[in-house]
């Protein structure tokens, strides 16, 4: 009773989506079934959604980032969940859109992204990610005027699960992140390379930007 007939609730996509339209023509719902045969009954792919005023929010309201990320979904039929996330000026997080998928690949990030940028239009924005490689692939074929960064946070937990922590390293890590000059940042990575030559090797494995 609580959670619902979820074989039922993929039915009632087409309904639900019509409704989401009803109510703001704005609002963006794309849903990508799966027919291999005529006579098979369609299945469930893809969903894509986009609330009008997230557009409006992120474009009049917001800086000109927006991290995106994935994660698995633990229902009966699993799949993934991206979404795109903005930062309005009162640091509060904006969810901007979303999108069910069957797997995390390059295709379904091609797949999100195309879609959300027909959204927001493809000018001035930054995009944040982890180091996810279908997602980087995807934002070095599709980026043209567009730029990618990569979250600082996933990146130290990859750079600590492999050198360790401890505040030593993990200031110079992250000065060396924050420098907004070279001079800085090569301060900071020489101090990296006397304390570990391998640390060193691997931060400078990572583009700058």
């Amino acid at each position: 009773m609580v959670d619902g007939d979820a074989d039922r609730q993929y039915s009632l996509l087409w309904s639900y989506s019509e409704e989401l339209r009803n109510a703001n023509p704005g609002n963006t719902c794309k849903l990508h079934i799966e027919r291999p045969a005529p006579t098979l009954e369609p299945r469930f792919g893809r969903y894509y959604l986009c609330f009008d005023g997230a557009k409006r929010a992120l474009k009049i309201a917001c800086r000109p980032f927006i991290g995106v990320d994935g994660c698995h979904l633990k229902s009966k039929y699993g799949g993934q969940l991206l979404i795109a996330v903005g930062r309005d000026p009162n640091d509060q997080y904006l969810p901007v859109a979303f999108a069910v998928v069957e797997s995390e690949t390059k295709e379904t990030w091609r797949w999100f992204l195309t879609l959300l940028l027909e959204d927001i239009g493809d000018s001035r924005w930054t995009f944040i990610s982890d180091q996810q490689k279908g997602l980087i692939q995807t934002f070095e074929e599709m980026c043209g005027g567009l730029e990618h960064r990569f979250c600082l946070r996933h990146l130290y937990a990859n750079f600590k699960k492999k050198f360790g922590g401890g505040t030593a390293i993990r200031y110079l890590m992250m000065g060396a992140a924050k420098a907004t000059y070279v001079q800085a940042w090569e301060e900071k990575m020489n101090q990296m390379k006397e304390v570990d030559a391998n640390a060193y090797e691997w931060l400078m494995k990572v583009p700058k930007k």
